[in-house]
């Protein structure tokens, strides 16, 4: 996949390669070969761009043309849970001013922001930034397809070189699924990405 967006927001910031690698804590051929798309961005790494461009991922790979990542299901949720914004500042750990950007979508949400309203609500990411219509997680299939084989988490983990508690935390939704974890585990399902994700029910 080539990442175009990267190069358009780096030139727009005024910056080199070598800068957003140091932004990144990687060097600038590492960060040249991800604007090139000859080696694939992790979720860790989107999130970081995305934060520090101040635009949605969904925007920095090319699927939307407005920059601005919006957050309305989280502010649906506060209000099912009948919270207000203090109390869930409260349970972030800022004020209410500062969760209030979030809802408000001035401010881009952190990884661990993300994960600890997606832990606290028991939904995926994908649900809380409106990718999802449905609360449960986005890696149905993956979890699917592993039981399918009869395989267990920790055996599936192995294959991906991270533990048991990680592979669980991106069938809970919680965590994202790097890029290429998600190609590991197409290639071993013998499957497409796309119905990997859930986005066709085509193999």
């Amino acid at each position: 996949m080539k990442y175009e967006r990267l190069r358009e927001l780096r030139l727009e910031s005024g910056l080199t390669q070598a800068e957003v690698g140091e932004i990144l804590g990687i060097n600038q051929r590492t960060y040249s070969c991800y604007e090139l798309g000859t080696h694939n961005l992790s979720a860790e790494i989107l999130l970081t761009l995305a934060d520090y461009y101040d635009v949605s991922i969904d925007y920095l790979l090319g699927r939307t043309s407005g920059k601005q990542m919006k957050y309305e299901r989280v502010k649906e949720l506060r209000k099912e849970a009948k919270k207000t914004q203090a109390d869930m500042g409260a349970v972030l750990g800022m004020s209410q001013r500062a969760y209030g950007h979030y809802e408000n979508g001035d401010r881009d949400m952190s990884p661990e922001v993300l994960i600890a309203l997606a832990d606290y609500y028991d939904v995926s990411i994908d649900y809380l930034l409106g990718r999802t219509s449905g609360k449960q997680m986005k890696y149905e299939r993956v979890k699917e397809l592993r039981l399918e084989l009869k395989l267990t988490q920790a055996q599936v983990g192995e294959i991906l070189g991270v533990n048991q508690r990680t592979y669980s935390q991106y069938e809970l939704g919680v965590r994202s699924i790097s890029v290429d974890h998600l190609v590991s585990l197409a290639d071993y399902y013998k499957v497409t990405l796309d119905y990997l994700v859930g986005r066709t029910n085509e193999r």
